[in-house]
C-alpha cells in the first residue's frame, strides 16, 4: 500500500474478499452451476494477488514521475508512522513484510539509498533513531496525496459493512496462514 499505503492496498484486495464473501453467501457455499457438483474455493490467493497487482499498477501511475518506487514509498510511509525507532528493528520489520520482497541487504540498501537522497537518517543497523528528515516528511506527505484519490475512487462508493467484511475476513487469512507456516 496499504499500500496509497499497505492499509489501502488490504483495502483493494478486500473488494475480492468481499465479493466472494457476498457470492458464497448468496449460493450456500456453492458456486458451480449444478450445486451437486464441488466446486473450487470462491477466493484463492491468485484472486488476493491479482487485486494487489491491479492497486500497484494504480500506485505505479500515481508514482511515475516522482522517481520513487512503490517499495521506497511504503519504506517512507511505513517509517514515517513508525519513527524514530532502532534501525536493526526497522530493517526486520521490512523484512517480515513478505509483500514488498526484501531480504536484510536489500532492505539495508532501499533505506540506504533514502538516506543518499537526504530523505532519512540512523540507517546505520546499530543506529537508536532511524527517521524521516524534514525532506523525508515533506516528500511522504505529498506522495500521499498523490495517492489519496486513489483509494476514494476505489472505495468511496463501496458499501462500508462489505469492507468491514473484507478486512476481517483478510486479517483472519493472515492469522490463519500464520498459525499454518507456525505449525509446519
Amino acid at each position: 500500500m496499504k499500500k496509497i499505503n499497505t492499509v489501502v492496498a488490504l483495502a483493494v484486495i478486500a473488494i475480492t474478499v468481499a465479493t466472494a464473501c457476498a457470492t458464497t453467501s448468496d449460493t450456500g457455499g456453492n458456486t458451480a452451476a449444478n450445486p451437486s457438483e464441488p466446486t473450487a474455493p470462491t477466493l484463492t490467493g491468485q484472486d488476493i494477488g491479482e487485486a494487489n497487482g491491479a492497486l500497484d499498477a494504480l500506485l505505479e501511475d500515481a508514482l511515475a514521475d516522482t522517481g520513487v518506487t512503490i517499495r521506497e514509498y511504503l519504506v517512507l510511509r511505513t517509517l514515517g508512522r513508525q519513527s524514530p525507532r532502532p534501525a536493526r528493528d526497522f530493517y526486520d520489520y521490512l523484512v517480515g513484510q513478505r509483500q514488498l520482497k526484501l531480504d536484510a541487504s536489500t532492505a539495508v540498501d532501499t533505506v540506504r539509498g533514502l538516506e543518499d537522497r537526504g530523505l532519512v537518517t540512523g540507517v546505520d543497523p546499530e543506529a537508536t533513531a532511524l527517521t524521516l528528515t524534514p525532506e523525508g516528511v515533506d516528500l511522504d506527505a505529498a506522495l500521499a496525496a498523490r495517492a489519496a484519490p486513489i483509494a476514494t475512487q476505489v472505495f468511496g462508493e463501496m458499501n462500508p459493512t462489505d469492507l468491514q467484511t473484507a478486512h476481517r475476513v483478510l486479517r483472519d487469512i493472515i492469522d490463519r496462514s500464520r498459525a499454518l507456516r507456525a505449525s509446519r
